[in-house]
């Protein structure tokens, strides 16, 4: 999963200009080339001098409306993998991704606001848009009929290396940077290239938290078959749900309009406190993280969790905390206690569920885009039917 910090040109392309004059009338198209041996794809906004975007600019579409008289179209071309950049405008963190925003409007891996495909442009991509808008005004006021190309990477270093001292120094040689983790969404199957582990998909806004969670649960299940310790393998699992739920936590702080009390609980809350957390979901949010769990599976989580901070915090001690909180009458004050591998494997399936449940409420309050996610059903469905 985690890849290589390195940087991917986008400029393996040419930008083309088609001048047309008629009369007193210039009229100028531009478009996009490509030849090298690499994966591309490209997509138009709309821009105005000096290469401010107003716009995104659908091809094949007669829809298309200029959003400002003096507005231009610019073809973006991906990087070599065929990705493109993204930089959030609200929290300007930098992401790449698979599909650009154009379905549906693009979701921030990070802090998970929505930007439409030409609000959210890296450095690179506003540096290349300003120098197309300079050589779209040239050969406009050239005032000549005829096809001109320029090769990007050409045209950036020549727009950019201007003595003139009036054109901003550009940004590090016109490059992508791949980041730190990739994730395939599950939803609509789009690739994602984010800093760190955990973040909404760019394209439909599903999170990957449960995805995530259930290959880490995948991994202590198969150590557990292996004759791994069954204690270790609690921890390991309390510990991952209860990241999950602060990470959910820290969403719903920044999305979710809060009173001071209430902001203060889930700015700390601990998700290993199983019983206290369900109830408070349930009361503040609406969230009942137990929806369709029996109660023997409800029980049995809530005993695990309490038997886990036993190992965690007393050395699988058991204390007058633990028989307060857990109403445990099976072991008595200062019994040491082990676990067995089929009760923490039972707890494996129950904390799929309950995370689970913990996802679908949240993403009732931070709706998904549905489009992305029915058009990738339906490629499977079709692919499904031909036997792919």
């Amino acid at each position: 999963m985690d890849e290589k910090h390195r940087s991917l040109p986008f400029t393996d392309f040419s930008v083309t200009f088609d001048v047309h004059v008629e009369g007193e009338q210039v009229f100028v198209s531009s478009g996009a080339t490509h030849s090298a041996p690499t994966p591309f794809s490209m997509f138009g906004i709309w821009a105005i001098p000096p290469g401010i975007p107003v716009g995104s600019y659908h091809f094949g579409r007669a829809d298309n409306v200029r959003p400002h008289p003096s507005a231009m179209t610019v073809v973006l071309g991906s990087d070599q993998l065929s990705m493109w950049a993204r930089r959030c405008p609200h929290c300007t963190w930098y992401w790449r991704t698979e599909a650009p925003g154009l379905v549906a409007a693009a979701v921030c891996p990070y802090c998970g606001k929505h930007s439409e495909a030409w609000e959210c442009l890296s450095e690179a991509q506003e540096a290349y848009v300003e120098a197309v808008c300079a050589v779209h005004a040239q050969v406009t006021n050239q005032r000549k009929s005829g096809k001109y190309s320029v090769y990007v990477k050409d045209l950036l270093e020549q727009y950019y290396s201007s003595d003139d001292g009036q054109t901003p120094a550009p940004p590090e040689f016109f490059v992508e940077t791949e980041q730190q983790s990739k994730f395939k969404c599950d939803e609509c199957g789009m690739t994602n290239n984010i800093l760190g582990r955990f973040g909404y998909c760019s394209t439909c806004g599903t999170r990957n938290d449960m995805a995530m969670l259930r290959a880490d649960i995948t991994g202590i299940r198969k150590r557990l078959s292996e004759g791994g310790s069954p204690i270790s393998g609690l921890k390991d699992l309390v510990s991952k749900f209860d990241s999950l739920g602060r990470r959910i936590a820290q969403q719903l702080l920044l999305h979710v309009r809060m009173v001071h009390v209430r902001r203060s609980r889930w700015k700390d809350a601990n998700f290993s406190q199983l019983a206290l957390v369900s109830e408070d979901l349930k009361r503040h949010f609406g969230i009942e993280i137990f929806r369709k769990v029996d109660g023997g599976d409800q029980a049995h989580a809530r005993l695990m969790f309490h038997r886990r901070h036993v190992h965690e915090h007393n050395d699988g001690i058991i204390d007058a905390k633990y028989l307060e909180d857990s109403g445990d009458t099976s072991v008595r004050l200062g019994e040491h206690v082990t676990e067995s591998m089929g009760d923490v494997m039972r707890l494996t399936g129950i904390v799929d569920k309950i995370a689970a449940n913990l996802m679908e409420g949240f993403h009732q309050i931070m709706p998904v885009h549905e489009l992305p996610i029915r058009i990738h059903k339906d490629q499977r469905e079709r692919m499904n039917s031909r036997g792919g």
